[in-house]
């Protein structure tokens, strides 16, 4: 997930700070904008100090709008940053190739290559007496006195603690599934022949788009990057919407065609305030991260110090505004009620809607077939080979959906969306 981020690190988010404030008072925004700002020092503390080539760069991160009703919104998140202890300062014009109505400016955010910084600190991690696992899948964590931790490859693991930091989490004993909202967003780039822009951008109309440079030592130079067109996981025509950021990024920016296209993950919280501290209330030996709702380089960096604190038995003001226990129903409710009805929906609709015919599938094509609870996720290769699964994700028993863009099987129920490889094989 890191790989397929936008690279952004920045507690400037699209007006977050107004609603923090609004929800819960300006202690917690605060709380939150600590909690990027650290993780953003600390990523380029380690940087400089072990060497790490990640193309770190400082740049100034903007909301931005170009439309003038949606001025207020920005002078709106300026006082709320304010309060938030950020320094941001409003601007008429950027140096985006478009006219824009306004702008909110931060300076001193970032922006990395972030596989070279994961694996810099891979690097790291023998010499300091850690031990890399790679290419081993954790399939169950056991705890008592201790925590046994079990693989795929039959290889076991103790510790007193665990920390599950892995986007989604894995155990689902905090009902995650339920809370969290999987959002699906498209990257596109491409080399421009202009002035490329030098800060980061995040529009506040609807739809959002950001947009960022690469950074210098990446390979495209003056290659700018688009994102947007997010949506709940498993649903939507992921075709569709790379051709709307295709059509963005050429009118926007004169770019033929994209270089590349690329979609990622987010975990959406209900409260927009991450998951970070023990997985439920009654097991402080497994702790969890997740629920960084579209920011989780620089706060996934913060959340690490924080639970750093909290298994060295530091507590900290911070370790109960992001418990993973917290319960904000006035803040929260009706957004999960929302999400959770969805869910239902697509459940029940999705085992009653009419389904494709196997034999209308052309090369490259996929579709769930079948009738009734009867139904199988069937994929036609190149070569014309039909290659059969079972259309119910083993997760929650949702069925998947195809997504023809990127050749793979979609969950729409939530932290269930990893694709699924095609086989090499016929099988269900």
């Amino acid at each position: 997930m890191t790989g397929n981020s936008s690279a952004k690190l920045s507690a400037l988010q699209g007006g977050v700070y107004s609603r923090l404030v609004e929800d819960f008072g300006a202690d917690v925004a605060r709380q939150y904008a600590d909690l990027n700002l650290g993780g953003i020092a600390l990523i380029d503390e380690v940087a400089r100090a072990h060497d790490i080539d990640c193309s770190f760069v400082r740049r100034s991160a903007f909301d931005f709008t170009e439309l003038s009703t949606n001025v207020p919104k920005l002078e709106a998140e300026h006082e709320a940053a304010a309060q938030a202890g950020l320094v941001t300062r409003l601007e008429d014009s950027t140096d985006l190739p478009f006219k824009v109505a306004g702008a909110l400016e931060l300076e001193a955010q970032a922006q990395i290559d972030p596989v070279a910084w994961v694996r810099g600190v891979a690097g790291l991690l023998p010499e300091m007496g850690s031990a890399v696992f790679e290419d081993t899948r954790v399939t169950a964590v056991d705890n008592g006195r201790g925590c046994r931790i079990s693989t795929d490859t039959g290889f076991s693991l103790t510790a007193e603690r665990v920390v599950l930091a892995t986007h989604a989490p894995i155990l689902d004993r905090g009902l995650f599934f339920a809370r969290l909202d999987s959002q699906r967003p498209y990257c596109v780039s491409g080399r421009i022949k202009g002035k490329l822009p030098r800060g980061m951008y995040l529009g506040v109309d609807d739809p959002l788009r950001s947009i960022r440079p690469f950074a210098p030592g990446e390979t495209e130079p003056k290659t700018v990057l688009v994102s947007g067109e997010g949506h709940r996981v498993g649903t939507g025509n992921p075709a569709e919407r790379y051709a709307t950021m295709t059509a963005y990024l050429q009118r926007q920016f004169g770019v033929a065609e994209p270089s590349h296209r690329w979609s990622a993950h987010d975990e959406i919280s209900p409260d927009r305030l991450p998951f970070i501290g023990p997985v439920h209330p009654g097991n402080d030996r497994i702790m969890v991260a997740t629920g960084f709702s579209k920011w989780g380089l620089a706060a996934g960096a913060g959340s690490a110090m924080l639970l750093a604190d909290r298994l060295s038995g530091i507590e900290t003001t911070a370790a109960s505004i992001f418990n993973p226990g917290r319960l904000n129903l006035r803040q929260s409710a009706g957004r999960l009620i929302r999400h959770n009805a969805e869910v239902g929906v697509s459940f029940a609709a999705d085992r009653v809607r009419k389904r494709a015919s196997a034999e209308d599938l052309g090369p490259g094509e996929g579709a769930v077939v079948g009738k009734g609870l009867s139904q199988h996720a069937v994929h036609r290769d190149e070569q014309g080979k039909l290659h059969r699964l079972s259309a119910r994700c083993t997760h929650l028993g949702c069925i998947v959906s195809w997504n023809g863009a990127e050749s793979t099987w979609d969950c729409p129920c939530p932290v269930s969306y990893t694709h699924l490889t095609l086989p090499t094989n016929s099988t269900v």
